[in-house]
């Protein structure tokens, strides 16, 4: 073993007395931000789920039985997860009447608010809770979208001008 130098010698360090100061210019502007990403995560995360169900097979056949089915319960429960993070500004919305509950309606027996509170379950025809299938989740997901839209958070189209004239 090799030993340390016996004499070295003792240095003093001066601790800096300037204090760092971290300023949040508009807290709520960052909070926004944070919670637009999140939406746009999970919204991320559905279309993941839909892309990459056959290379996911063998974990659906493995973890939840019968691939098929765990695929559309994993479906539904992303498109509630997209729900829940989008569920906050619907309310508001719905509050301040800046929209009307009909626009939360997918189709004659399902609305927005009951996937997502149920965990992207419906009602079967015996009455139990379960995974709808693919086509009624995602008209779900469009309708969440149209919802977004509807409240200027959405992806907004123009007419293509052409290029520009100078």
């Amino acid at each position: 073993m090799s030993e340390a130098p016996q004499d070295t010698e003792h240095v003093e360090l001066e601790e800096s007395t300037e204090e760092k100061s971290v300023f949040v210019v508009d807290p709520d502007n960052y909070q926004k931000t944070k919670k637009l990403k999140s939406i746009h995560q999970a919204r991320d995360h559905v279309l993941d789920v839909r892309k990459n169900k056959h290379e996911n097979m063998d974990q659906y056949k493995q973890f939840r039985g019968v691939w098929y089915d765990s695929y559309h319960r994993h479906l539904a429960e992303s498109v509630a997860s997209y729900g829940h993070e989008v569920m906050p500004i619907i309310e508001e919305a719905l509050e301040n009447g800046a929209i009307d509950d009909e626009l939360l309606k997918v189709s004659e027996d399902m609305d927005i608010q009951t996937f997502v509170y149920s965990e992207g379950r419906v009602p079967s025809e015996d009455d139990e809770l379960e995974a709808p299938s693919p086509t009624k989740t995602m008209a779900v997901y469009r309708q969440l979208d149209s919802v977004l839209r509807e409240l200027g958070l959405g992806l907004d189209f123009e007419e293509d001008k052409g290029p520009a004239n100078i």
